[in-house]
């Protein structure tokens, strides 16, 4: 018996779904035919693009050609078919010859580490500036009661040099 499903029913949705907002993650479904990269699925960012689009084998810095020659990876340093670099895992889809790729844009994989490091950085230097603030505070109270001993001690002698005076 066969079965023949139209896949932009249930597939190509089920492809196009997220788990989480994002304006850069796409799942890709590819395979490869001769020396050519074919993209199987509608491309996100590339319109009219299932089922036409292929590249070649020979970029071997692109995504879909890394997880053809390493199914069942996480590549952490590719491009995509939009020449940005990517983040992505690649799957083997089991007795056929497809894989399948879920990607992100490095740059939006990595905003919340950078969003990170700027606070961390201004939590520092606030940390440091207080530091300062403190330390300056403690000398200047320390100078000022410096003068107030100079001072007390210029009354004191004052007093005497008044009371020998007198007598």
């Amino acid at each position: 018996m066969y079965l023949e499903s139209d896949p932009a029913n249930y597939l190509f949705p089920l492809l196009k779904s997220w788990p989480t907002p994002s304006t850069t993650a796409e799942t890709l479904l590819v395979r490869q035919e001769g020396n050519l990269v074919h993209y199987l699925n509608p491309l996100r960012h590339r319109d009219n693009a299932g089922l036409k689009f292929t590249r070649s084998l020979e970029q071997t810095d692109l995504l879909a050609v890394k997880a053809i020659k390493n199914p069942n990876s996480i590549m952490e340093q590719a491009i995509d078919y939009r020449n940005i670099s990517v983040i992505g895992a690649a799957l083997r889809v089991r007795n056929t010859p497809w894989i399948m790729i879920s990607k992100i844009d490095r740059s939006e994989a990595d905003a919340p580490l950078q969003q990170l490091g700027i606070i961390v950085s201004s939590l520092t230097i606030l940390l440091i500036g207080i530091v300062f603030y403190i330390a300056y505070q403690i000398r200047r109270s320390g100078q000022l009661a410096i003068i107030a001993l100079i001072q007390q001690s210029e009354i004191e002698q004052a007093q005497i040099v008044a009371n020998n005076a007198s007598r």
